[in-house]
């Protein structure tokens, strides 16, 4: 049998998303019986003006958020290139941080899971 959390937890995602798209495509109130394969209910779902709405607004945020970032990642890197060696250098080593940090972590709790573990009586 297989089953679902021995996957990638992305790929388990997808597939039960999937799964679920698919079951909500035909026109039985069942799981078991497969009719017809069919869009009225998402046709039902955008008649109401709510949802409508929320679809639009969904969209708006999106894009300009999209736009923001995008301005603020061009304006961000033009202020890098402008810059002084001396600067770009520290925000060279200030964007690593993030990403040495968890390894420091994790070997730093793994040498007191170790010390706890080989510890005298």
């Amino acid at each position: 049998m297989l089953y679902l959390d021995s996957f990638d937890p992305d790929v388990s995602a997808c597939l039960a998303s999937y799964h679920l798209f698919l079951h909500r495509q035909h026109d039985s109130r069942q799981l078991e019986s497969w009719n017809t394969f069919t869009f009225d209910l998402y046709a039902q779902l955008f008649q109401d003006p709510d949802i409508q709405k929320a679809v639009g607004n969904t969209v708006i945020i999106a894009l300009s958020a999209a736009v923001l970032a995008t301005v603020i990642g061009t304006l961000g890197a033009i202020g890098v290139f402008e810059s002084k060696p001396w600067f770009k250098k520290s925000l060279e080593f200030s964007t690593q941080i993030p990403v040495v940090n968890p390894e420091i972590v994790i070997a730093l709790s793994l040498i007191v899971m170790k010390n706890c573990i080989m510890a005298p009586g």
